[in-house]
Formats: C-alpha cells, sequence, structure tokens
C-alpha cells in the first residue's frame, strides 16, 4: 500500500475522533495547538485538511498524517506508524515507493545526473536543436536543457527531443521531459515510464508566492526572466490535467506561501484548468489568494516571443485576482489577532503625468501611455531581437480608476500585417 492509498482509507474525521476532537456543525473546532477559547481552527473533510486561523498559532494548514505528527510531536515516519496501526495496515506494507525499487534508486539517481550532463553536451554540439531553442526564445546558457539523440535505453523514448530534468525533494533528477524539435504535431510531448519530479524543482519551503505555468517550456522561460524568479518560486504542471498529489503535497509544505499565480494558456482549455485548479487548491489552502496572468498572446513563451521581458513585470503589476483570503470574521472567533491588510496584488501603477486628463507619457519607450481622464491606453511593445520576423505590440485599455478587471481589454497587434 502506498501513502497515497493509506490517506485514502485514512480520513481526518478519523484522526479528530482518535484524540477525541469534536466539530460543529460547521466542521470548526478549538485549534489544539494553541491555547483557544473559540474555534479558531476549520476542517475540510472532503480533502482531509485542516487550516487553523489565529495569528498566535503556527499550525497552519496540514493533511491527517501532519495532524498526527502535530499532536504527537513526532516525524513523518512515525505518524505514517500510528495511522497505518489505527487502520490495521502494518508499516511495512506501506511506502513512497514499490519496495523492490528502493535498492536500486541511489544507482539510478547517479544514471540520470551522468545521463543529463550528456544530453547537456549534445546540445551544444547540435545546431538544430539550438536553432529551435533560438526560435521559442531560449537560452541554454540560463536553462537546464539538453538535447538527446542518443538511444541509450532509459531515455529512448525522448530520441529527437530537447530535454528538461524533472526533480525531486532533494534536488535530485529523477526523470525527464522531453519536447520533440519536428513538425510532427500529433505528439510533441513525451515523458519517462512511472515519471516523477517536478519542474524545474520543488519550491523551497520560505517563498511567499509562486507561479504555476501549464507547460515545462512556459516555466522555462520565466526562469530566464532575473525580475521575476528573485521575487517568485516557479513550476509548471503537465498540462491542463497534469497536476499531479506530488506538486500538491510541495505546495502544502510552503507554510509562508501567501500567493499563487496561475499563468495558464490564454485559450478555452487553460481558462478551465486555472478555474478547476484555483477550486480545488482554494480547498486546501484556504491562507492563500489566488491570481492569473492576463497573457496577450497563447502562452507564456509565445509572449516572450512577441514582445520584450518587461512585458511581464507589466502583466504580473495588473494580473488578475481570483480568490481573496477567508476572512477570521467567517468563523465567528472573538479570539483577538494582530490585525493585517490583506495584500492585493499591485494595481496598475503610471507616474503623476499621466494621471492627469489627456496626458501622454513616453518616459518608457515599451510602454506608452496615453490616459484620457476616464481610460487608461497603454501601447505595449518591446520588440524581441530574437525575432524580427514578427512585429508585435499589443494594446491595453481599461477604466481609469481601475476597480474591476473586467473593464479592461487586450489587443495584439501585428504590424507586418497589411490588413
Amino acid at each position: 500500500m502506498t501513502i497515497q492509498e493509506l490517506k485514502s482509507k485514512f480520513s481526518i474525521s478519523a484522526v479528530l475522533n482518535h484524540y477525541n476532537i469534536k466539530i460543529d456543525k460547521n466542521n470548526r473546532t478549538c485549534c489544539p495547538f494553541h491555547d483557544d477559547k473559540t474555534p479558531s481552527m476549520q476542517i475540510y473533510p472532503k480533502t482531509n485538511t485542516y487550516c487553523c486561523f489565529s495569528s498566535n498559532c503556527g499550525a497552519g494548514t496540514g493533511d491527517q498524517i501532519e495532524f498526527i505528527q502535530k499532536m504527537e510531536k513526532c516525524s513523518k515516519h512515525d505518524a505514517l506508524k500510528i495511522a497505518g496501526q489505527l487502520i490495521d495496515v502494518p508499516m511495512k506494507q506501506y511506502t513512497d515507493v514499490p519496495m523492490e525499487k528502493l535498492a536500486n534508486e541511489k544507482e539510478k539517481l547517479k544514471t540520470m545526473e551522468e545521463i543529463f550532463a550528456e544530453l547537456q553536451e549534445k546540445l551544444r554540439q547540435n545546431p538544430e536543436a539550438l536553432n529551435y531553442l533560438q526560435s521559442r526564445n531560449l537560452n541554454h546558457e540560463k536553462i537546464e536543457v539538453g538535447y538527446n539523440q542518443i538511444t541509450k535505453p532509459i531515455i529512448k523514448d525522448l530520441k529527437n527531443c530537447i530535454v528538461f530534468p524533472l526533480r525531486d525533494k532533494e534536488n535530485k533528477i529523477v526523470s525527464f521531459y522531453g519536447r520533440s524539435i519536428s513538425n510532427n504535431t500529433d505528439q510533441r510531448h513525451f515523458y519517462l515510464k512511472d515519471r516523477t519530479g517536478i519542474y524545474p524543482n520543488y519550491p523551497k519551503i520560505e517563498i511567499e508566492k509562486l507561479i504555476i505555468t501549464e507547460a515545462i517550456i512556459d516555466a522555462a522561460t520565466l526562469l530566464q526572466i532575473q525580475s521575476i524568479s528573485e521575487k517568485y518560486s516557479i513550476i509548471s504542471v503537465f498540462g491542463t490535467n497534469g497536476l499531479n498529489e506530488e506538486m500538491l503535497d510541495s505546495i502544502k509544505e510552503l507554510k509562508n506561501l501567501s500567493e499563487i499565480v496561475l499563468a495558464f494558456d490564454n485559450d478555452e482549455a487553460g481558462n478551465k484548468a486555472v478555474e478547476k485548479y484555483t477550486n480545488e487548491l482554494k480547498g486546501q489552502l484556504p491562507t492563500v489568494k489566488f491570481s492569473k496572468l492576463d497573457l496577450p498572446c497563447k502562452d507564456v513563451n509565445e509572449t516572450f516571443q512577441a514582445h520584450d521581458e518587461n512585458i511581464f513585470t507589466h502583466l504580473l503589476e495588473t494580473r488578475m485576482l481570483l480568490s481573496k483570503v477567508e476572512a477570521m470574521d467567517l468563523f465567528f472567533s472573538t479570539e483577538k489577532i494582530a490585525e493585517k491588510k490583506e495584500e492585493e496584488p499591485e494595481s496598475f501603477q503610471f507616474s503623476q503625468s499621466t494621471q492627469s486628463k489627456k496626458a501622454l507619457n513616453c518616459q518608457n519607450p515599451d510602454q506608452l501611455q496615453y490616459n484620457t481622464g476616464e481610460l487608461l491606453i497603454t501601447l505595449l511593445g518591446g520588440i524581441s531581437m530574437n525575432n524580427l520576423d514578427r512585429m508585435r505590440v499589443t494594446i491595453y485599455m481599461r477604466r481609469n480608476p481601475h476597480i474591476n478587471a473586467a473593464y479592461s481589454i487586450r489587443q495584439n497587434v501585428d504590424l507586418y500585417q497589411d490588413d
């Protein structure tokens, strides 16, 4: 039995019953981890998670195993053992990976590191692969990427692909993602069998803001932009249905996380995925707010091909808030807590000259602004020097002042087109 199977058989309600903790009709209870006179802990039976909303408590958010850890002040291993005993499953019967794989795990990780070093060298020697990266505005000197033209059995399915490493919690390479450089539109994305790991790595435990992209190439694109990678942690899911348990567990461990920014494709599938993941994560991370990037092109990478990197600064400044943090007063608690003003996504900032009626601001040649008083019009240029076959600009218009994201519009204009 795997750990996930164990969790599926052992609910948060069973944990509370074991410790004789009662919840009210609203699934609230007094937090057992601090002196709580009124209910400040919310229980979420559907997701088997909990969250203490008191600022006087460090319990935060967790699942049923983490609840046992805190109650017993023990390791995760011991908490799993206790959970197994409660449902009569011996410890030896469950683990993160099948037992027969554990003996070869160390050798496998070493092999993966060696293979990727070889793939990186093959990339530097292959003009076709380098040209493909250049066409996607990706710099192999700034990101970890290789090219597979070799025939080792372990990566034979990734032949003729640029290859990105997936890493585990210890930052070891455990698998690969391959993107074909051919024009075969039917099959372009490849993974190894029994895929594990996260791209580019597990988010650091202390981070406060996390960007989640729909595709690995989109995450690689943002990693190249220093002003973003310094302020945000970035990970990628594996497509619109690719948010897996490993990613969820890594996100739930981020105790300082305050915001998740979703950077999915600007199409119907991407928008549906944003809605789905926001609702899914919101139940497990009630203290985190959610926002999305309103991309002017189809996806992050295509936007980077058409524009200068400064456009992402603008997109982050004007990101759309999807879900606010749940307020304490929803739980009718009278416990005194430190009053903290919720930090909203930064509103669009412009100089004092543009605040006056009918003002033109040309201070930034990549971001021209004209203010009519009731309407702020921004022309985003920053033509990418790597793709001079395109001269695409974005016109962004919004009501002034900016009260609701619905009162704004973006439109792409290709200056090479005659129509």
